[in-house]
């Protein structure tokens, strides 16, 4: 691990602290969980994530051990030279920790997590190193508006261990049909979901709840605009009828009525 020694001034925060230090030993923890600090094999206190610690260790050298409290995990050790009336500061920053990642829904994932942009396919799973700490995750489904984000959530991943996270991606699943003669454009909840070819049949992926699925007309006639309600999981199904005013919708979850057809 990396550590980073300066030397500054010492700023002492109150009277009493500069009337009993001889030399102060700052701890900069960078990573986000609490770590344990160990002077000369001594205990010395606990420095919280993203925080700092000033000890009064007296000048000479002096044995650094900053660990994990519980694991004893090492985070970084080094010998330090402190000064009279003076501050040394020591970086501690985040090791590196793996991820694995493990796609056990049934549609291929993009997976966003610290600088890493990959592809899982269903009952894959896929190792990345990432910095240890709170790691941000992302999982989307590439389909026709775009990727179409299903899953976003911050995982925990402690030093020394492998941390694996199962995804389950269970989005909504509107299918939208064209039994017309022509082409037509469809819109989800306004967005551009592309052209529809005839005897076409698309997927589209939603959150729970009531989503619009509209059916236009090369020339800008709108043909059927409907509003779906989809559950976690479930899926509708939408269909344009060759015939102008006939669209339909069916599926085994509760579907609103057609409110316009032109």
């Amino acid at each position: 691990m990396t550590l980073t020694l300066t030397l500054a001034a010492a700023g002492l925060a109150s009277s009493a602290l500069a009337s009993h230090a001889h030399a102060l030993l700052e701890i900069d923890n960078r990573f986000d969980g609490e770590a344990a600090v160990y002077v000369d094999g001594r205990f010395r206190g606990n420095v919280e994530g993203d925080a700092r610690l000033k000890l009064d260790v007296g000048p000479g050298r002096h044995h650094l051990e900053v660990r994990r409290p519980g694991t004893g995990y090492l985070l970084t050790e080094n010998t330090v030279s402190t000064l009279y009336n003076a501050t040394v500061s020591v970086r501690v920053q985040p090791p590196q920790g793996t991820l694995r990642l493990v796609n056990n829904g049934q549609i291929s994932l993009r997976l966003q997590a610290a600088d890493h942009s990959v592809w899982v396919s269903p009952g894959t799973a896929l190792t990345i190193p990432v910095p240890t700490g709170n790691v941000p995750i992302t999982a989307s489904i590439r389909e026709p508006r775009g990727d179409f984000k299903t899953l976003e959530r911050v995982l925990w991943v402690e030093p020394g261990v492998v941390e694996t996270e199962i995804l389950r991606p269970n989005p909504g699943v509107i299918r939208v049909v064209n039994q017309d003669c022509t082409a037509v454009r469809v819109r989800l909840d306004g967005e551009d979901a592309g052209m529809l070819q005839p005897g076409e049949t698309r997927t589209l992926y939603v959150r729970p709840g009531d989503s619009w699925v509209t059916f236009v007309e090369p020339g800008g006639t709108t043909r059927l605009t409907t509003r779906v309600e989809v559950i976690r999981g479930g899926e509708a199904q939408v269909v344009l009828r060759d015939m102008p005013g006939s669209g339909a919708t069916s599926g085994p979850i509760r579907v609103s009525r057609t409110l316009r057809r032109l």
